[in-house]
């Protein structure tokens, strides 16, 4: 089994200055988003003066709602409007990313698991927030987005 550990240091013994560069190399050879973050990105065992960390700077939702001309139903029952929440989560790198959900992330989690966190530790953000699925969405979401756009790929 590969350890974290040997991957920072194929990372290392690659010669890559940081995440940028590593995702670069690799993208030129045509791998995907989800193996660029594989080997590219900053774990949480790493001190942040060893590679460059994009961190998360604030986080707005925006609660959206209208009124459907007939009422829809589904497995809950009926309903006469739909709703949806978006997710916008801004990074000191000026990247912005996102997401759609089905309820507002509490002030209290996004306090403690998102701001200041890097964008890339989606796993490490998941298991802290995994209490609210409807919230984590949204907030999934944008992370790839932001993940896609720092490092100049698609994610699908």
């Amino acid at each position: 089994m590969i350890e974290w550990t040997q991957i920072v240091s194929l990372r290392v013994v690659l010669g890559f200055a940081n995440v940028l560069e590593c995702s670069s190399f690799l993208k030129k050879r045509s791998f995907s988003v989800k193996w660029v973050y594989f080997f590219c990105s900053a774990q949480p065992n790493l001190q942040d003066n060893q590679v460059n960390i994009m961190k998360i700077t604030d986080v707005k939702t925006y609660n959206l709602r209208y009124p459907l001309i007939e009422p829809f139903a589904n497995s809950r029952g009926w309903s006469n409007t739909r709703s949806a929440v978006v997710v916008e989560i801004s990074t000191d790198a000026g990247i912005t990313g996102w997401g759609e959900g089905v309820s507002v992330p509490s002030a209290s989690a996004v306090e403690a698991h998102l701001i200041g966190q890097s964008p890339f530790e989606t796993e490490r953000i998941w298991e802290a927030m995994r209490g609210d699925i409807g919230a984590l969405s949204g907030v999934d979401i944008a992370l790839w987005d932001i993940m896609g756009k720092a490092l100049d790929m698609p994610i699908y």
